[in-house]
């Protein structure tokens, strides 16, 4: 009882390790990516039959995207709690993989596979992310400890019945969550012709009924291949020494060379078993089995067939084969459970030190997309729309807008082209009627071979304002923004620029202030604007000056009669509640001389040096 207790414990503390890597700057980590961000959306199309439509018309099936959607309603919306459910289920895997590594060998084989397992690069990427293969993970080893369950249980035993259910349940979640979970389905078959032909008739019965439950979304699976994924899939790695390499790289970590090792070590006594023993082998002899065996077959039947399928149809990825991890760690962990006291102890702190200090798997490539949507959102109001036009992270960038905006005007061009390839000229021909009651237009773009841009501006749109976004694979996110022409005029300032149009409007940031500006000559000078916040008593509390759009513009080049839109953000946090009035100055720098350029026009406030852009009520501090 004191040995079991002390393992409890351990695995206790590992846990605990586990859920604070895990759980470490869970939302500022990354921002959402592509994938994310479809899986988001697939989870809030609304019904779980809309749900499993929308993940229909993709690759994948649709159980994790179910369970996110009812996750969802649960946690809410916020990145942390949506990749939670991802660090819960790499948590339970890994207590799972506890239990199997026990059973298979002792506590100290499981406990060591779990931590491993806490401990891998790849399972620390994927386990924060809004993705099914932490589901994916869990799944396959609790096929393996189910099957194990069965495999260890006599013919005679009552149990035998409610453990073969179980079995059939969780195998076919796994089809439902992700079709290679089929590969390790075949792996464990291959593990029953190999260690109870004598008992295949359980086995057959068992994966039977998981074919017949999932042969309703067979012919889903046939339209996906023959649509979406006609051709394989555009990120597959090469079916070469190539990809073979990444997918040691990711899958095992560095170095590779010595986790090879291990997984070797772990089963190599498979060969030497099988040759002591026919193919019906008694009951009797089945507890003396290698219990390397099941868990080599996992990593190398849904490897081999991965490669296999490959050659013909592209599709290998180490995304996928992230379902080996678990029993892969398990492989490691017998190795290293087979030496004397003093090696093992050795040994494995030489490889929790390994997995600690070498970085092998890094997150995906993100985009600035919290960035953009907040800078686009807040000169964003309900005269404006949004057109995207990618079709790479169109679902990441909207869930950023959305929090910022949520009743923004969004159109997707690039989903849009992709559902209705054949009615996209009607669509872009159809834009103007779409944007009739639109005022201005922020254009957001990104992979896209789409270009809206000439049938905006034939329709006498005009460009007034362009911004690019770094990022790290070094192509720009390009934001544009389009007005129309309009002779409207609030004010002038001195005898240079003219403000059209000039609105304040509180955003999640502070209060966020738009204006266009219409020069009446080609400008040389670099104007600085001014824009800020009165209390009731008419005391400055909020200001910002800068160049047009937060710095990001010069006004020296800007051309005569020509629109450009400003923007700049006012920080209200310390703020209390109240009324306040927003106002614009310009003014010029240089060489130490500072210049105001007076209000020509009358504003709304007479005897302001300032123009009065009306007020704005600030509910609170965290406004």
């Amino acid at each position: 009882m004191k040995v079991q207790q002390s393992w409890l414990m351990i695995m206790v503390g590992v846990l605990l390790v586990g859920a604070g890597l895990l759980t470490r700057d869970l939302h500022d980590y990354q921002p959402l990516w592509v994938d994310e961000g479809w899986s988001i959306a697939a989870a809030q199309q609304g019904t779980l039959i809309d749900v499993t439509e929308f993940v229909a018309a993709d690759v994948h099936p649709p159980f994790y995207f179910q369970l996110l959607a009812i996750w969802q309603t649960v946690s809410g919306e916020s990145i942390v709690a949506l990749r939670y459910l991802s660090v819960l289920t790499v948590l339970l895997s890994a207590a799972l993989v506890y239990k199997l590594g026990r059973g298979l060998v002792n506590p100290y084989a499981g406990a060591l596979a779990a931590g491993l397992f806490l401990l891998h690069d790849l399972i620390g990427v994927l386990g924060r992310e809004v993705r099914q293969y932490p589901l994916t993970q869990l799944l396959a080893v609790l096929v393996m400890l189910l099957y194990w369950r069965v495999w260890i249980t006599p013919p005679a035993d009552n149990r035998l019945r409610g453990r073969l259910a179980a079995f059939v349940i969780a195998g076919v979640a796994l089809l439902y969550t992700h079709y290679w979970g089929g590969f390790l389905l075949l792996a464990l078959g291959l593990h029953t012709l190999i260690t109870q032909f004598g008992r295949l008739r359980a086995y057959i019965a068992a994966f039977a009924l998981m074919g017949a439950l999932f042969l309703p979304w067979v012919p889903v699976v046939l339209r996906q291949i023959s649509g979406e994924a006609d051709g394989g899939l555009g990120h597959a790695l090469p079916a070469n020494r190539a990809g073979f390499d990444i997918l040691t790289f990711q899958l095992l970590g560095r170095p590779e060379t010595l986790w090879l090792i291990l997984l070797a070590v772990g089963a190599v006594g498979c060969y030497f078993h099988m040759r002591e023993h026919t193919w019906a082998l008694p009951y009797t002899l089945l507890r003396r089995y290698n219990p390397g065996l099941m868990p080599a077959l996992a990593v190398l039947i849904p490897v081999g067939a991965s490669f296999a399928i490959s050659f013909a149809f592209p599709t290998l990825s180490f995304r996928a084969l992230s379902m080996i991890v678990p029993a892969a760690m398990l492989l490691i962990a017998l190795a290293v459970a087979n030496f004397h006291t003093y090696e093992r102890a050795v040994l494995t702190l030489i490889i929790i030190a390994l997995s600690l200090s070498l970085t092998a798997a890094r997150p995906a490539v993100r985009l600035p997309w919290p960035d953009v949507a907040a800078f686009v959102a807040h000169y964003t109001d309900d005269t404006d729309a949004i057109l995207i036009e990618t079709d790479f992270d169109t679902y990441a960038y909207d869930y950023y807008l959305r929090g910022q905006n949520p009743d923004a005007t969004v159109l997707f061009t690039e989903v849009e082209r992709r559902r209705t390839f054949d009615t996209f000229e009607a669509f872009t021909a159809d834009l103007n009627t779409q944007l009739e009651n639109v005022d201005g237009l922020w254009i957001t773009r990104y992979s896209s071979d789409i270009d809206l841009l000439p049938t905006l501006e034939a329709a006498g749109w005009r460009r007034t304002a362009s911004v690019f976004w770094d990022t790290e694979v070094g192509v720009p996110v390009e934001t544009w923004r389009y007005d129309r022409p309009t002779d409207a005029e609030l004010t002038t300032f001195g005898d240079a620029l003219i403000l059209r149009q000039g609105a304040a409007q509180i955003v999640p940031d502070g209060v966020a202030v738009s204006l266009l500006w219409s020069p009446t000559q080609n400008l040389v000078t670099n104007y600085t604007i001014s824009v800020f916040l009165l209390d009731a008593d008419g005391v400055l509390v909020a200001q910002n000056d800068s160049y047009p759009l937060g710095g990001r513009v010069e006004t020296a080049g800007w051309s005569a009669d020509s629109l450009y839109f400003d923007g700049h953000l006012l920080p209200t946090t310390d703020l209390p509640a109240g009324t306040y009035t927003a106002g614009v100055r310009v003014y010029t720098f240089t060489d130490e001389t500072f210049s105001e350029i007076a209000v020509q026009a009358p504003s709304h406030c007479n005897g302001c040096d300032f123009y009065d852009l009306g007020t704005v009520e600030i509910g609170g501090g965290d406004d």
